[in-house]
């Protein structure tokens, strides 16, 4: 087309050279699935050419080609390997269980005792893969085998009481009182081994201090008493002269 021709014409310049579009872009093929790259490479592994699996599974030809030369399953990239062995996670946790000295032991003593030239955090990291744990131990009193199934019988004779039965009781208790240091124990375990004969501590009676004894029934609380120094010492007919009146009056005062 003659340049003057154009450039006196009164038709927009646009419409004479028209503007080039932008090329389309094709949509991205979904990515493929587990089933699909096995298919693949059960294809390729039997001799199919890359165009006759494209065909057979809809896939691109890069999607085929990619999952051909690359691992279907990705290997997972190996770690640094254990300080401690199978064997000796089992004999850790063998001499940990074995008594109530083992399970009190520190993580830093339990290394120095096993000797496995490990040090206190990998005694540590072993535990807690085996579900142990550092926790306080249970305090109670110890009870003797005659005293254990006397409790159990007592506990089946009462064990269909009603709440109104249970209310009509006036429990009782006594505790010593000392003024020394009070230290916590801490020992290994795992989870539901709290009341483990190796777990607790046995809380003895202490005679020496000040003892006090309370009483409570329903959701009330009794009355309480500090045994005086010049009571003299405890015994039961002492026990009984103290607290007996105690009870008596409490009791009448509720009847009121």
């Amino acid at each position: 087309m003659n340049l003057s021709l154009i450039l006196n014409s009164t038709i927009p310049l646009r419409t004479l050279c028209p503007t080039a579009h932008p090329p389309i872009r094709q949509p991205k093929a979904q990515d493929l699935i587990r089933d699909q790259r096995r298919d693949i490479i059960l294809l390729r592994s039997i001799g199919w050419q890359y165009k006759n699996i494209v065909t057979y599974t809809k896939a691109t030809y890069s999607q085929v080609q990619r999952t051909c030369n690359t691992r279907a399953t990705p290997v997972k990239r190996p770690g640094r390997p254990p300080l401690l062995t199978q064997a000796q996670i089992e004999e850790l946790v063998d001499f940990v269980c074995a008594s109530q000295t083992n399970r009190r032991m520190s993580y830093i003593q339990l290394a120095n005792t096993l000797e496995f030239s490990v040090g206190r955090h990998t005694i540590r990291a072993a535990l807690l893969r085996e579900g142990f744990h550092r926790r306080l131990a249970m305090r109670k009193p110890p009870i003797s085998p005659t005293n254990q199934r006397l409790r159990k019988a007592w506990a089946e004779e009462h064990v269909n009481w009603t709440m109104e039965q249970w209310y009509s009781i006036l429990w009782t208790d006594e505790t010593w009182i000392t003024a020394r240091q009070h230290t916590r124990t801490w020992v290994t375990r795992r989870p539901g081994e709290e009341w483990d004969p190796t777990c607790i501590v046995e809380k003895h009676q202490r005679k020496k201090g000040w003892m006090f004894w309370g009483c409570f029934h329903r959701h009330t609380q009794g009355p309480g008493i500090f045994w005086e120094k010049d009571w003299g010492k405890i015994s039961s007919e002492t026990y009984r002269q103290h607290t007996v009146p105690v009870i008596h009056r409490y009791i009448e005062l509720m009847r009121r």
